[in-house]
């Protein structure tokens, strides 16, 4: 399963190690550019951000 954390103004980029920790079974990814999201989110299962339509158009697997 992959968790992707895209841009934000709230820092939740910075909990990503202690997940990782917690949860190694899990990939967890950070996508800080909007201009890069319709890629990153195109294998994403869990999508932690906020999303356009045309981003959300490109996230085939979240759940």
């Amino acid at each position: 399963m992959k968790v992707l954390v895209g841009p934000n103004n709230m820092g939740l980029e910075k909990v990503l190690d202690d997940l990782r920790a917690q949860y190694p079974q899990v990939e967890f990814a950070h996508c800080a550019s909007r201009e890069a999201l319709p890629e990153a989110l195109a294998d994403a299962d869990v999508f932690m951000g906020w999303v356009s339509g045309d981003d959300l158009r490109a996230a085939k697997r979240l759940r």
